[in-house]
């Protein structure tokens, strides 16, 4: 699981990079990276910062715990240990800790972690608003990749659970699926209501033509960067507690929380049905983002933290 992010070509390409020019900080982001720790301390004098975007571990023993059956079960355990195991190991290997939530700092501290830490959540650049289209009103969006498995099992329990709810109540509601590697089990998906896109050329213009975007994870850690991209194009969000962990959302002014799938489904007839909440939630996500999570302010931030 973890070796499968090695790479020797990128691993020559770093120690390139390395011996050619002085670098101050070398930012490795995520838990798989700092595998080339070591080539950073023998070609560079550069300080290095860990920022896990999440606790790899957590999302297996989630995902564990979720999981139906005595195989998979037992299969996703073993795998939160091995994991656990990894990230105790290479936690300390760095200079700096960086993590993207207040709750992975912690966590981090709990399993022995001694680095001097700062949370730097994941930002967005405001410079990169695309201009907004015409928006599909009764359209809902999910945005990510299906090659990992908490939003693959996230959305077909929006599927199963949700969806019907939704379409009982707002008949012509309809709800887009987009992103990478998708099976081909859902690419043949024929529900009602439902289209898969798949991958799509451009991201960003999908989040701002569609009224509403969901988040329905069971499992995960960390912070979604899906999320935060939504809230700064002012989308209308609605997403499980898990989906939204380490954002600091308020639940009924910036984002709607909800995780049964009754009151998941009351909370996207809530926004399908009323465009002046739609508007209201965007707003305020859109001025979360501007407050706490522009990329400017946050390098700035990280910046003078490892230089103070």
């Amino acid at each position: 699981n973890v070796e499968r992010f090695w790479s020797d070509i990128f691993a020559k390409r770093l120690e390139g990079l390395l011996t050619q020019k002085d670098y101050d900080l070398v930012i490795m982001e995520g838990g798989y990276l700092m595998q080339y720790a070591h080539l950073v301390k023998q070609h560079s004098k550069a300080k290095i910062v860990f920022r896990p975007h999440n606790l790899e571990y957590i999302i297996w023993e989630r995902l564990a715990e979720t999981e139906k059956g005595v195989l998979l079960p037992w299969y996703y355990g073993l795998l939160a240990r091995r994991m656990r195991a990894y990230e105790v190991s290479i936690m300390n290997e760095a200079n700096f800790l960086a993590p993207v939530s207040a709750n992975n700092r912690d966590m981090f501290v709990k399993l022995g972690c001694t680095l001097p830490a700062m949370v730097i959540p994941i930002g967005y650049s405001f410079d990169e608003l695309p201009k907004i289209s015409d928006v599909e009103e009764n359209a809902i969006l999910f945005l990510g990749g299906m090659d990992w498995i908490p939003n693959r099992e996230g959305v077909e329990w929006f599927i199963d659970s949700v969806w019907p709810l939704i379409k009982a109540a707002k008949p012509g509601a309809k709800f887009y699926l987009a992103g990478r590697n998708f099976p081909e089990k859902m690419l043949q998906l024929n529900i009602d209501g439902i289209k898969v896109l798949g991958e799509v050329d451009d991201a960003k213009a999908l989040l701002v033509s569609v009224a509403i975007c969901i988040v329905p994870l069971m499992a995960g850690s960390g912070m979604r960067v899906k999320i935060i991209e939504a809230m700064a194009l002012g989308r209308a969000i609605v997403s499980t507690t898990v989906g939204a962990e380490g954002v600091d959302y308020t639940d009924g002014k910036d984002i709607l929380i909800a995780d049964e799938p009754k009151h998941f489904a009351q909370a996207l007839l809530t926004v399908l049905n009323d465009s002046e909440k739609r508007r209201e939630l965007g707003i305020n996500a859109q001025q979360l983002v501007k407050d706490k999570y522009d990329n400017l302010q946050l390098c700035r931030a990280l910046i003078d933290f490892c230089h103070s």
